[in-house]
């Protein structure tokens, strides 16, 4: 492990990564499908969801607790995690309705749900489902490509 890895540290943020790598690869998929721009966002920003509720389902901590020793770094990946599924997310809609798309959407990934809410799968999909719904409603009505 060490031969890939500098530290405990960076083996853990490797894996926030992967997860990452994967929920991206998918919202790629689905950004380039010829499915109308609305089922596109609306799927995307599930996919970025329940990718990474899938991942770390077995979890029955609040991964801020879990992974409080490498905070600062992972708070640094966020950030670049975020920017880069808004840069996909700016495939199928402006720039700064992507960005909010992702802060609007942010609550519902697994480092901010209770140890309850990383159990109930159903009960995150019907909340996201509901999120997801009013915002492709609101970019509709304000006229955008969505």
């Amino acid at each position: 492990v060490y031969l890939s890895f500098s530290s405990k540290e960076e083996v853990v943020l490797g894996t926030v990564d992967r997860i990452v790598d994967a929920a991206c690869d998918e919202m790629e998929r689905i950004a380039r499908s010829d499915k109308p721009a609305t089922e596109r966002i609306r799927a995307m920003l599930m996919a970025r969801i329940l990718i990474r509720f899938d991942r770390v389902a077995g979890y029955r901590e609040s991964l801020n607790d879990l992974l409080s020793s490498v905070r600062k770094g992972l708070l640094e990946r966020r950030e670049r995690h975020f920017a880069r599924e808004i840069e996909i997310l700016g495939k199928v809609v402006p720039k700064r309705i992507a960005r909010a798309l992702v802060l609007a959407t942010n609550n519902f990934l697994p480092y901010a749900l209770s140890p309850d809410e990383l159990g109930d799968r159903r009960r995150l999909q019907r909340d996201a489902t509901s999120v997801i719904d009013l915002l492709v409603i609101a970019i509709s009505k304000g006229g955008h490509p969505a």
